[in-house]
Order: C-alpha cells, then structure tokens, then sequence
C-alpha cells in the first residue's frame, strides 16, 4: 500500500510528528507545492532555495532513509491566463524506493511532440505540467496573485494537478493525505471519492502566509529578441577590445583591463560527465564514447574542486562588476544521480552574499527522447538571476517566468558547422537581456561556442569572454562573423 501526501500553498504548517507517521505505517510520496517568497524588494528569497527541503515546516531531508528528491515539477497555469500572467508554481516531488509511481499514465500529448520523429512512443516525457482545459467539468477560479492578495488552497487549486498527482502516485484504495484550506475540504473530497481514494485531512498549525507577487506584461509568453528599432555600437575607448580570449576564466579576470561589467550571461559546464543534449554513444570498433561525428564532451571534475572554481569565477566578476546596478545569468540544469533530483538552488550559495536572487526563468525545450539511451530526459533547465546593487527590471517584470526555445537541433542554421555539442541559442541570451536594462559591458566566463558574444554583436552592445578550451576557437570566430553580417543587415 502506498499513500500520497499533498501539501498544498496555504496559511499552515504540518508537523514532522504527521509526515513521520504516514511513513512509518505505509511507504509514501510526498507532493508538496512550493510558493516562492518575496521581500518588499521583489526580491527572492535565498534562503529558501538554500533550504529548499523545508516545505510547510518540515525538512524533508530528515527523512532521508525512506525519501529522496525524485523530481522538480514546473506547473503552469491554464494556457488562456498564461498570456496575461505566465505563472509558474514549483511542486517537489519526494519518493519512497516502493511507492507505485506511474507517470506514464497521466502524461498529456504535448504541441511539440506531434513528430513521431522526435517522440516515437507518443508520449509526453516532460516534467512540466501544463493543462489548457476543464476536467470533469470542475476547475476552481485562478485569481491575481500579488503580495495584497497571497496565494491561498482556496483561490489557487487547479483539480487537473489534484487529479494528475493522485492518478501518477497512487493505485484504488490508497490513501491520500492533504494540507489544505477547510473551504477545499469537499472538493478534494469528491475527487479522492471519484478516483476511488480514501481523503484524509492533516491538521495544520497557522503560520505566516507564503506570498508572490506578479505584475501582468504585455510581453508575456513572447521570445524576445531585446532590440529596439534602431541598433547602434556605442563609441567608446574599449571598441576595439578583443571580444573572446582563450584561456581560463579566473586567469583573465583578474589581469586583463576591462570597463565595468553590466550584464553576465552564462552557461558553466554542468560537471555530469556529457553533454546533457548530445549524449556519446560507443564507437563500435573501440567502445570508447563518442559522439557522431565529433568526439564526446567530457566536463567532470571533482565536486569539490568544480564548486571552488565557480566561487572564484564569481568572485573575480564581482571585482568587476559596475557597483551601481548589474546582472548575472546563470544557466544550469538539474542533476539525476542514483534516481535521486539535484536542483542546482546550491549555487545560490556560491555567490557573493551581497548579490541578490532577483530572478528565476525557465528555459524549456522539445526534445527530450534519447533513442540511443531509450529513455526521456527532463525538458527544462533554469536560469538563476542574482543582481548586484540596485537591480532593473523592464515593465511588467514576473517572478518565475518561463518562456519556450527549442535547443539546437544538429541541422538547424544557428548550430550549422559549428563543434560545440552544446550550443547555447542566442536568443535565449537575448532574452535574458531584455530583461535588464543595461547598456554596458556583456561578459561570459564559460563562453563555449560564444552565443553570447553573437547575441551582444546583434543588439549592439559591447561584449567580451573567456574560453579556455582552444577547439572551440573557430566555432567563436564563427559565430562573430554570421553575428557582424546580421547586424549590418539589419541596419
């Protein structure tokens, strides 16, 4: 037998005491929503993506012999809202090795993945919910979400996620235990009755509410390319500065002269061992891993020396950084290691303390089935924005947007000719872009293949960065060239 237990955005906590007993009577997994909260800065708060395991008042760690982080679920509101508010909530998911987990059965087909090609088992593999329509003819209201209005169980329940969740984690007869408000009671009741659960209430203490606030944009739900009509490089002494060197990123840091930096935009290397897209397959005749046509892409160091080396890099950006208002982007994606979930909410605690956690984007794609693996692959990876001093936002800014880019697919113009295997889509870097309002310096530290400085030529705007591996030169000079052709099409 196996229960499910639901916390849901409200006003309580749960005690350790509850959650305990469910475990030790029954194997369980746990669903519990997470509301980002926000100071009166429109700030994000660190610590709770630092200790992002304490949910509603309990640490989920402790709990560690029987529960482990299976997966970072980005839920979407209904697509007719999504124009105007393109909200996001978090929902973990924690496991017990024996809970009847069939996510098969719930997976809805997806726009992206009507291509047989891409999706040859028909399936939707992603780990970000999305629901465009009524369910049994019930859907409660979604309201405004703003730190006047906090979320609350009772104007924020969607009974598509209620009904997803207790179809992918339990069987008939099981138990499913909620955290919510009393006047969602008989609703969730039905449901659990329809489904042929058993609804069991928690009790829950009162505490201070969780709130996110939004602001509406006309521009939700667009790719933005971050260009005005008119596109023009500022004169200044540093136009003629080199626009990538090759070499470590901490070496040119620290001695080579550069103006303040305004905007940073990167991709680190994910330190998994292969490139999360283009995933080495064995070469026949040796058995080494390979990828078609190139070799495979190898990034792995020692936890504790890849952690060191970014708190370096981000402390030498920092050194340089315009001390009045400037941005960094980072990219990163989650890790799955032995089943478990690692979301990477650890860099938050590589960063300089006085950098604030504006912002988190996510970055979601449509290809996800490796045929040569046979298996799915999450479809999503964040962008963590932190800000150092006062940090701009363009009109309508929102907390936890995402916005759609597919990746680079190895036929696509962008990725033609170039060896990278994981290309970086400049207008993703674009985007990132308009969503500060600098004009200065763009830097990248882990340049790669050198969307970035691609991105910054067609906008107009300075830029620079750093390399370190010399193979991936030609795919830079590259990138420059088509970027100066057309940007001076453009013109």
């Amino acid at each position: 037998m196996t229960d499910l237990v639901v916390l849901l955005p409200n006003q309580k906590r749960v005690s350790r005491a509850q959650i305990k007993g469910i475990l030790d009577e029954n194997d369980a997994t746990v669903a519990s929503f997470m509301v980002p909260r926000i100071d009166d800065a429109h700030l994000l708060s660190k610590e709770q993506f630092l200790n992002f395991s304490v949910h509603h008042g309990v640490d989920m760690h402790e709990f560690k012999e029987k529960l482990s982080l299976k997966d970072i679920i980005v839920y979407k509101l209904h697509a007719s809202l999504e124009e105007e508010r393109g909200n996001s909530y978090l929902l973990f998911i924690w496991n017990c090795e024996s809970s009847t987990l069939d996510i098969d059965a719930v997976r809805v087909p997806h726009e992206g993945w009507t291509d047989p090609r891409n999706n040859p088992k028909g399936k939707n593999p992603g780990n970000i919910w999305h629901f465009a329509g009524m369910l049994d003819g019930m859907k409660v209201d979604i309201h405004d979400i703003s730190t006047n209005r906090p979320i609350l169980a009772d104007n924020s329940i969607e009974i598509d996620v209620i009904d997803r969740l207790v179809k992918c984690h339990t069987i008939e007869g099981d138990a499913v235990h909620f955290l919510c408000q009393d006047g969602d009671i008989g609703l969730l009741e039905r449901k659990c009755n329809m489904l042929g659960r058993k609804f069991i209430q928690l009790e829950g203490q009162r505490c201070q509410c969780s709130e996110l606030s939004r602001m509406r944009s006309k521009e939700q739900g667009m790719v933005l390319d971050g260009r005005n009509t008119q596109v023009y490089i500022k004169q200044d002494p540093f136009q003629e500065m080199h626009l990538y060197h090759i070499m470590d990123a901490r070496i040119g840091l620290a001695s080579i002269p550069l103006p303040p930096i305004h905007d940073v935009i990167t991709s680190p290397p994910y330190n998994i061992g292969y490139d999360p897209f283009n995933v080495p397959k064995p070469d026949p005749s040796t058995g080494e891993l390979v990828d078609p046509g190139r070799k495979g892409y190898l990034d792995e160091l020692p936890e504790v020396s890849y952690k060191t080396m970014l708190q370096d890099v981000f402390n030498l950006l920092d050194a340089r950084m315009a001390t009045r208002s400037a941005d960094v982007f980072i990219n990163m994606k989650n890790r799955y290691q032995g089943g478990k979930c690692i979301p990477p909410f650890w860099l938050v605690s590589l960063v300089p303390k006085h950098w604030s956690f504006t912002d988190l984007l996510v970055w979601r794609y449509d290809i996800s089935y490796d045929p040569a693996r046979n298996k799915y692959k999450p479809y999503y990876e964040w962008i963590l924005r932190f800000s150092k001093g006062i940090p701009k936002f363009r009109d309508g800014h929102v907390h936890l947007k995402d916005f759609y880019l597919p990746i680079l697919k190895g036929n696509s113009k962008e990725r033609r000719d170039l060896k990278h295997p994981a290309i970086f889509p400049k207008h993703l870097v674009k985007r990132c872009l308009a969503e500060s309002k600098h004009d200065g310096l763009i830097l990248d530290p882990f340049l790669g293949s050198g969307s970035t400085i691609a991105a910054a030529i067609e906008l107009g705007r300075p830029a620079t960065g750093f390399e370190k591996n010399v193979e991936y030169q030609a795919d830079i000079e590259l990138r420059i060239s088509r970027a100066r052709k057309n940007f001076h099409d453009n013109c």
